[in-house]
């Protein structure tokens, strides 16, 4: 757990980690994926983020060496509009499947390991029952799992 300090106020954050999925259309086989499985995919990709160039190694590694971005997007929101259009395939935050448009499913691939930050900020004095249990109930996610600091 770390203490952070923010305008004199005392919080507390803890790192939680989710994984990162393949958005596809829903027509297509919705088993889970190899990156090379994608070779040949149109994929909207999302700009220049803080991931960007890991999420580029790890899809080299995986034999995805030079994925075809037919259109790239701002946001994951963005992408959760464009692939239920056909536009391609999309990579989002394994969470994302609560808002996921019906045409879309999210799938596994396999051998992308890519693990993204997730983090929850609370004041350290707040015994809210409420933020306990919601707390609680991230961490229960499937694809959330709690990072373990020393």
């Amino acid at each position: 757990m770390y203490e952070l300090r923010t305008d004199g106020q005392s919080t507390s954050s803890f790192g939680l980690f989710t994984l990162l999925k393949a958005l596809i259309p829903k027509s297509l086989d919705s088993r889970p994926l190899r990156l090379r499985e994608l070779i040949d995919a149109p994929f909207v990709w999302a700009r220049k983020s803080p991931f960007y160039d890991r999420l580029i190694h790890e899809c080299y590694r995986g034999g995805l060496k030079s994925p075809r971005i037919v259109q790239e997007a701002v946001n994951e929101a963005t992408i959760l509009s464009l692939v239920p259009h056909r536009m391609g395939v999309g990579w989002v935050n394994g969470t994302a499947r609560w808002r996921c448009p019906e045409r879309v499913v999210i799938v596994s691939v396999s051998d992308l390991n890519m693990p993204l930050p997730l983090s929850l900020v609370r004041r350290k004095d707040n015994t809210s029952p409420l933020l306990a249990g919601f707390i609680a109930d991230v961490q229960r996610l499937p694809d959330v799992q709690t990072l373990r600091r020393k």
